[in-house]
């Protein structure tokens, strides 16, 4: 599977507060939108809510990590699946056409690059400082190569790729 992680941070790593994205910038909000539209999301079932919240999941397909079990597929909704563990995503069959967007929580960024799942990763580096109480894990892409894709003066998207 080629998947590609798709997410903004601060400078620091911060990627949400309380549960929230505490940001609003229209313009990477419209990238986010435009880069996934009629494509496959990957996210953590608290990515799920959030995204939920502000209309951002139609007209994509998506796969929603959770542990809470009682959420299970509906028959009438064929653009979510949840799924409980690693080893039940990777036996889902997928359709080839579609681009894969890995767009979070930070818990799931930290499974897919823990398990060399990305083939490189699109993130939004956000210039302003917010508070949060959730980080994206930095860490494990320090060492990859970094391009630049575009800039203004609110943030920088990068195209992070393993070398």
């Amino acid at each position: 599977m080629n998947i590609i992680g798709l997410m903004a941070c601060t400078e620091k790593g911060v990627i949400g507060s309380k549960g929230r994205i505490p940001w609003r910038y229209p313009n990477e909000l419209k990238h986010f939108q435009e880069i996934t539209h009629n494509q496959i999301i990957i996210m953590g079932r608290k990515t799920f809510e959030e995204m939920s919240k502000l209309s951002l999941l139609k007209n994509r397909k998506s796969i929603v990590f959770t542990r809470n079990y009682s959420l299970q597929n509906e028959p009438t909704n064929a653009n979510i699946i949840f799924v409980h563990s690693l080893e039940q995503f990777t036996n889902l069959r997928l359709e080839d056409e579609k681009k894969i967007y890995m767009i979070g929580g930070a818990e799931i960024a930290k499974l897919f690059l823990k398990n060399y799942l990305l083939n490189k990763f699109l993130l939004t580096r956000i210039h302003k400082e917010y508070d949060g109480d959730t980080y994206f894990p930095l860490s494990l892409i320090e060492k990859w190569d970094i391009t630049i894709i575009t800039t203004n003066k609110d943030y920088t998207i990068y195209k992070y790729q393993p070398n």
